[in-house]
Protein backbone atom coordinates (compact mmCIF):
# COMPACT_ATOMS: atom_id res chain seq x y z
CA UNK A 1 0.00 0.00 0.00
CA UNK A 2 1.12 3.53 -0.71
CA UNK A 3 0.66 6.35 1.79
CA UNK A 4 1.64 9.97 1.35
CA UNK A 5 3.06 11.87 4.31
CA UNK A 6 2.45 15.58 3.86
CA UNK A 7 2.82 18.91 5.60
CA UNK A 8 0.58 21.94 5.89
CA UNK A 9 2.49 25.23 5.98
CA UNK A 10 1.45 28.78 6.74
CA UNK A 11 1.61 30.77 3.49
CA UNK A 12 2.57 33.91 5.42
CA UNK A 13 5.94 32.60 6.64
CA UNK A 14 6.17 29.05 5.14
CA UNK A 15 6.44 27.53 8.62
CA UNK A 16 5.25 23.91 8.82
CA UNK A 17 2.22 23.70 11.09
CA UNK A 18 0.93 20.19 10.62
CA UNK A 19 2.09 16.73 9.49
CA UNK A 20 -0.43 14.25 8.19
CA UNK A 21 -0.75 11.00 6.27
CA UNK A 22 -3.22 10.08 3.54
CA UNK A 23 -4.00 7.73 0.69
CA UNK A 24 -5.85 10.46 -1.18
CA UNK A 25 -4.48 12.90 -3.75
CA UNK A 26 -3.16 15.91 -1.86
CA UNK A 27 -5.65 18.36 -3.35
CA UNK A 28 -8.48 16.17 -2.06
CA UNK A 29 -6.94 15.84 1.39
CA UNK A 30 -6.59 19.61 1.62
CA UNK A 31 -10.24 19.95 0.67
CA UNK A 32 -11.22 17.69 3.58
CA UNK A 33 -9.14 19.80 5.95
CA UNK A 34 -10.93 22.93 4.79
CA UNK A 35 -14.35 21.31 5.11
CA UNK A 36 -13.79 20.71 8.80
CA UNK A 37 -13.52 24.40 9.62
CA UNK A 38 -17.27 24.85 9.16
CA UNK A 39 -17.94 22.55 12.12
CA UNK A 40 -18.16 25.03 14.99
CA UNK A 41 -18.15 22.21 17.56
CA UNK A 42 -14.56 21.33 16.66
CA UNK A 43 -12.06 23.71 18.28
CA UNK A 44 -8.59 22.26 17.84
CA UNK A 45 -5.52 24.48 17.40
CA UNK A 46 -5.24 23.30 13.80
CA UNK A 47 -8.81 24.35 12.99
CA UNK A 48 -8.33 27.73 14.68
CA UNK A 49 -5.30 28.28 12.48
CA UNK A 50 -7.20 27.26 9.33
CA UNK A 51 -10.10 29.56 10.21
CA UNK A 52 -7.64 32.41 10.69
CA UNK A 53 -6.25 31.81 7.20
CA UNK A 54 -9.74 31.71 5.69
CA UNK A 55 -10.50 35.12 7.20
CA UNK A 56 -7.44 36.37 5.32
CA UNK A 57 -8.71 34.77 2.08
CA UNK A 58 -5.86 32.29 2.22
CA UNK A 59 -5.30 28.54 2.53
CA UNK A 60 -2.41 26.44 3.83
CA UNK A 61 0.27 25.11 1.52
CA UNK A 62 0.16 21.32 1.29
CA UNK A 63 3.34 19.50 0.33
CA UNK A 64 4.39 15.87 0.08
CA UNK A 65 7.45 14.98 2.14
CA UNK A 66 7.50 11.20 1.67
CA UNK A 67 5.71 8.43 -0.18
CA UNK A 68 5.67 5.40 2.10
CA UNK A 69 5.37 2.03 0.39
CA UNK A 70 4.39 -0.19 3.29
CA UNK A 71 2.29 -3.25 3.99
CA UNK A 72 0.45 -2.10 7.11
CA UNK A 73 -1.07 1.07 8.51
CA UNK A 74 1.17 0.73 11.56
CA UNK A 75 4.29 1.00 9.40
CA UNK A 76 2.88 4.07 7.68
CA UNK A 77 2.12 5.59 11.08
CA UNK A 78 5.71 5.03 12.17
CA UNK A 79 6.93 7.08 9.19
CA UNK A 80 4.46 9.83 10.05
CA UNK A 81 5.76 9.75 13.62
CA UNK A 82 9.30 10.20 12.39
CA UNK A 83 8.37 13.34 10.45
CA UNK A 84 6.40 14.79 13.37
CA UNK A 85 9.41 14.31 15.64
CA UNK A 86 11.68 15.80 12.99
CA UNK A 87 9.70 19.03 12.54
CA UNK A 88 9.19 19.39 16.28
CA UNK A 89 12.96 19.09 16.73
CA UNK A 90 13.33 21.96 14.25
CA UNK A 91 11.18 24.15 16.49
CA UNK A 92 8.18 24.25 14.17
CA UNK A 93 5.63 23.99 16.98
CA UNK A 94 3.30 21.62 15.13
CA UNK A 95 -0.44 21.80 15.72
CA UNK A 96 -0.90 18.02 15.67
CA UNK A 97 -3.05 16.96 18.60
CA UNK A 98 -1.02 13.77 19.10
CA UNK A 99 2.31 12.33 18.13
CA UNK A 100 0.71 10.30 15.34
CA UNK A 101 1.41 6.79 14.11
CA UNK A 102 1.77 3.82 16.42
CA UNK A 103 -1.07 2.02 14.67
CA UNK A 104 -3.54 3.77 16.98
CA UNK A 105 -4.43 6.56 14.66
CA UNK A 106 -7.02 5.57 12.09
CA UNK A 107 -6.94 7.05 8.63
CA UNK A 108 -10.53 7.58 7.65
CA UNK A 109 -9.92 8.78 4.11
CA UNK A 110 -10.47 6.36 1.28
CA UNK A 111 -8.55 6.09 -1.94
CA UNK A 112 -10.10 7.38 -5.15
CA UNK A 113 -10.85 3.80 -6.16
CA UNK A 114 -12.68 3.06 -2.90
CA UNK A 115 -14.58 6.35 -3.03
CA UNK A 116 -15.83 5.45 -6.49
CA UNK A 117 -17.07 2.03 -5.35
CA UNK A 118 -18.72 3.07 -2.06
CA UNK A 119 -22.19 1.56 -2.08
CA UNK A 120 -21.47 -0.29 -5.34
CA UNK A 121 -19.44 -3.03 -3.68
CA UNK A 122 -19.79 -4.63 -0.27
CA UNK A 123 -18.11 -2.77 2.61
CA UNK A 124 -16.03 -5.84 3.47
CA UNK A 125 -14.63 -6.00 -0.08
CA UNK A 126 -13.54 -2.34 0.01
CA UNK A 127 -12.14 -2.74 3.54
CA UNK A 128 -9.95 -5.66 2.49
CA UNK A 129 -8.61 -3.74 -0.50
CA UNK A 130 -7.93 -0.62 1.60
CA UNK A 131 -6.46 -2.45 4.59
CA UNK A 132 -8.94 -0.95 7.06
CA UNK A 133 -11.87 -2.30 9.04
CA UNK A 134 -15.31 -2.93 7.59
CA UNK A 135 -16.79 -0.69 10.31
CA UNK A 136 -14.61 2.22 9.17
CA UNK A 137 -15.81 1.85 5.58
CA UNK A 138 -19.40 1.66 6.79
CA UNK A 139 -19.04 4.81 8.90
CA UNK A 140 -17.56 6.75 5.98
CA UNK A 141 -20.36 5.57 3.70
CA UNK A 142 -23.02 6.58 6.22
CA UNK A 143 -21.48 10.04 6.71
CA UNK A 144 -21.73 10.54 2.95
CA UNK A 145 -25.36 9.31 2.90
CA UNK A 146 -24.50 6.48 0.52
CA UNK A 147 -26.80 3.43 0.82
CA UNK A 148 -25.40 -0.05 1.31
CA UNK A 149 -24.58 -2.32 -1.60
CA UNK A 150 -27.63 -4.50 -1.01
CA UNK A 151 -29.89 -1.43 -1.22
CA UNK A 152 -28.56 -0.24 -4.58
CA UNK A 153 -27.59 -3.43 -6.42
CA UNK A 154 -29.75 -4.41 -9.41
CA UNK A 155 -32.93 -6.20 -8.42
CA UNK A 156 -33.25 -9.84 -9.37
CA UNK A 157 -36.86 -9.64 -10.54
CA UNK A 158 -37.25 -13.41 -10.82
CA UNK A 159 -36.22 -14.03 -7.20
CA UNK A 160 -38.46 -11.17 -6.04
CA UNK A 161 -41.40 -12.74 -7.88
CA UNK A 162 -40.68 -16.09 -6.26
CA UNK A 163 -40.55 -14.47 -2.81
CA UNK A 164 -43.81 -12.68 -3.52
CA UNK A 165 -45.49 -15.89 -4.65
CA UNK A 166 -44.26 -17.70 -1.55
CA UNK A 167 -45.47 -14.86 0.65
CA UNK A 168 -48.86 -14.81 -1.06
CA UNK A 169 -49.21 -18.58 -0.71
CA UNK A 170 -48.43 -18.41 3.02
CA UNK A 171 -51.10 -15.72 3.39
CA UNK A 172 -53.62 -17.77 1.39
CA UNK A 173 -52.96 -20.88 3.48
CA UNK A 174 -53.41 -18.92 6.69
CA UNK A 175 -56.72 -17.43 5.54
CA UNK A 176 -57.89 -20.80 4.27
CA UNK A 177 -57.15 -22.44 7.63
CA UNK A 178 -59.21 -19.73 9.30
CA UNK A 179 -62.17 -20.67 7.14
CA UNK A 180 -61.59 -24.38 7.56
CA UNK A 181 -61.04 -25.00 3.85
CA UNK A 182 -58.10 -25.83 1.61
CA UNK A 183 -55.97 -23.22 -0.24
CA UNK A 184 -57.34 -24.19 -3.66
CA UNK A 185 -60.94 -23.89 -2.45
CA UNK A 186 -60.10 -20.50 -0.93
CA UNK A 187 -58.69 -19.23 -4.24
CA UNK A 188 -61.68 -20.55 -6.19
CA UNK A 189 -64.06 -18.87 -3.77
CA UNK A 190 -62.14 -15.60 -3.92
CA UNK A 191 -62.06 -15.67 -7.74
CA UNK A 192 -65.75 -16.45 -7.90
CA UNK A 193 -66.66 -13.57 -5.57
CA UNK A 194 -64.41 -11.14 -7.49
CA UNK A 195 -65.69 -12.10 -10.95
CA UNK A 196 -69.28 -11.99 -9.83
CA UNK A 197 -68.72 -8.45 -8.61
CA UNK A 198 -67.26 -7.60 -12.02
CA UNK A 199 -70.25 -9.14 -13.75
CA UNK A 200 -68.23 -11.89 -15.43
CA UNK A 201 -68.65 -15.64 -15.64
CA UNK A 202 -66.59 -16.99 -12.72
CA UNK A 203 -65.87 -20.25 -14.54
CA UNK A 204 -64.73 -18.73 -17.84
CA UNK A 205 -61.02 -19.10 -18.65
CA UNK A 206 -60.29 -20.45 -15.17
CA UNK A 207 -59.56 -24.05 -16.09
CA UNK A 208 -56.20 -25.12 -14.68
CA UNK A 209 -55.57 -21.87 -12.83
CA UNK A 210 -55.75 -23.38 -9.33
Amino acid sequence: MKYTIYTLSDPRDNNVKYVGITKLPLYMRLEYHMRNISDKHRKSSRLRWLRELVKLDSVPVIKEVETAHVTTLKEAGEREQWWIDYYNSQGCGLLNTNRGGGGLRKIIELSEWATTWLGKRRDVFIAEREGISTATVGNIRKRRDIPTYRDVRPVDTESVQVRLRNSEMRCIKKLARGLGIGPNDFVRRALTDYLQQEGEDPLADCEGMV
